[in-house]
């Protein structure tokens, strides 16, 4: 866990960017990395991250909290392998096209979720291939991708945060033409509810109502 934060301030409710009088601002008080996260041939492994606020949000009709995915519940296999098209909501502030402009308005696109062969075919290397793990999921809608910027946004599916937008992969044309690369929540559940749980007894926030 750190505590070097260098100042962040997480804000809350706020659509348009150039709006400042939106939304709440909290401090970030210290963050954590999971503990297996790696970084090996332009794959992301456990790419994914904690961090504890300065106080609580007001919950509003724009400030709400987010409903995470215990189970992988878009199909009952641990993977899409069906021909049927399962479309997920990714959200983010991301670039709008390779080396484009960073939006003042937060974005939204749909995606269709890619089948476990399709995945592993596009990532053109047997060292990648190899460290491929189901507790990713990929989309490969071309022109359709999450850019840089987007990283650590949702990946809603019926009203749940189902993945985290992680990298994209396999194109020297930009992100538009990448893969899609995001970690499944659900995999994660435990280990985000345990360590809530150890910031609750470090006394590093109160317990949280969301009722």
């Amino acid at each position: 866990m750190s505590t070097d934060t260098n100042g962040w301030v997480v804000v809350a409710g706020r659509r348009d960017m150039l709006n400042i009088e939106e939304g709440q601002i909290l401090r970030v008080k210290c963050t954590k990395i999971h503990p297996d996260f790696s970084h090996k041939a332009t794959m992301l492994l456990h790419d994914i991250g904690l961090i504890w606020l300065d106080g609580t949000f007001n919950w509003s009709d724009s400030i709400q909290p987010a409903k995470l995915s215990k189970t992988w519940s878009i199909v009952s296999r641990p993977w899409v392998q069906t021909v049927e098209k399962f479309v997920v909501t990714t959200i983010g502030w991301g670039r709008l096209s390779h080396q484009g402009a960073l939006p003042n308005i937060l974005r939204q696109v749909e995606q269709t979720l890619s089948t476990e062969d399709h995945c592993l075919r596009t990532l053109q290397s047997e060292e990648a291939e190899s460290l491929y793990n189901p507790i990713m999921f990929c989309t490969d809608d071309k022109g359709k991708e999450a850019c840089n910027g987007d990283s650590g946004g949702p990946v809603i599916y019926d009203g749940e945060v189902v993945g985290i937008v992680s990298h994209g992969y396999g194109s020297k044309r930009g992100c538009e033409h990448a893969t899609g690369w995001k970690m499944k929540v659900p995999f994660y559940y435990k280990w985000i509810q345990e360590e809530v749980k150890q910031g609750e007894r470090l006394k590093l926030f109160a317990p949280v109502n969301y009722a």
